[in-house]
């Protein structure tokens, strides 16, 4: 099985494949699964952490022996 990745917009039901893959796939039975791009999304709900590293390590403890 070959697999190829690309986005694209669905209009009215419709996916299209962009232009350098559509002729290599005309007329050929494929199988298709659908991703919501979602990591624009993700990154925007990603907020910065602007704690010093150093600071931020002091905050871990560790229990047990060294």
């Amino acid at each position: 099985m070959q697999a190829i990745e690309f986005n694209t917009t669905v209009n009215n039901g419709t996916v299209t494949i962009p232009a350098q893959y559509s002729s290599i796939w005309e007329g050929k039975a494929i199988r298709v699964i659908v991703l919501e791009d979602n990591q624009a999304q993700q990154a925007a709900e990603l907020k910065p952490n602007n704690t010093p590293l150093l600071a931020r390590l002091r905050e871990i403890k560790i229990d047990g022996p060294l």
